[in-house]
């Protein structure tokens, strides 16, 4: 008898975490190697990809933050590390099937909106609760200054300025950590939040800086979020 309604749905849901591990496996210990430094771009090789990054500039799930003559500062998989020329990082994840057969705390998320990037999420404090989404394209957790107001974040003189992408440009950012946030049914612990200025962005976003809390995994139509060890 073949699959049909949920029964159905299940079904792809399940081909498709099948395939993301069988598709993932061969590249999870892929390790970024550092080629070449050249001003305030830097190239790198990873599993056989060759490719190039301005400083800020994201791409195989590197992040480049800073470069010297012989060094760059990256960020991948939510881990900070320092590479020297030539020299490998660490594996970047755990074999993503042992993750996904772990008994880790986890974050499953199916309701796709219509441009395929966004995942429709609820986010917490003890002042407010407001609609949210995970966005696999913006680098930085980020909800406007009215939205922060709502959910009781302060943002104090001393936090740290970032910049982060706006429909009219670069702006910036205030930095602060959020001591106790819920994501869905799941509590997370010193959240770091870019709080724009004023009504940017529309509702709040969930950017890849969450690979500080979370695993990040894909499969078919859905999102899993997998909880690091603290």
């Amino acid at each position: 008898m073949g699959a049909t309604g949920q029964g159905w749905a299940g079904y792809r849901r399940r081909v498709g975490w099948a395939l993301i591990v069988a598709l993932a496996v061969p590249i999870a210990w892929a390790t970024p190697v550092l080629l070449a430094s050249m001003g305030t771009r830097a190239s790198f090789s990873m599993g056989g990809a060759l490719f190039t990054l301005q400083v800020g500039e994201t791409s195989h799930g590197i992040h480049l933050i800073s470069l010297a003559a012989d060094s760059a500062v990256i960020e991948a998989d939510g881990r900070r590390t320092t590479l020297k020329l030539g020299q490998e990082a660490y594996a970047l994840q755990r074999d993503p099937a042992s993750l996904i057969a772990s008994k880790a705390p986890r974050i499953v998320l199916s309701n796709l909106d219509l441009n395929g990037f966004r995942y429709p999420v609820t986010i917490s404090t003890a002042s407010g609760t407001l609609p949210a989404f995970v966005d696999t394209r913006s680098q930085y957790f980020m909800m406007s200054a009215t939205h922060a107001a709502k959910l009781g974040i302060a943002v104090t003189h001393e936090a740290l300025t970032v910049y982060v992408n706006t429909p009219t440009g670069p702006d910036e950012a205030k930095l602060v950590t959020v001591p106790t946030l819920q994501l869905e049914n799941m509590t997370l612990h010193n959240v770091d939040v870019a709080v724009c200025r004023a009504d940017f962005p529309p509702s709040p976003v969930l950017g890849t800086s969450i690979k500080k809390q979370f695993h990040i995994m894909t499969g078919g139509d859905s999102l899993m979020l997998i909880k690091r060890e603290e």
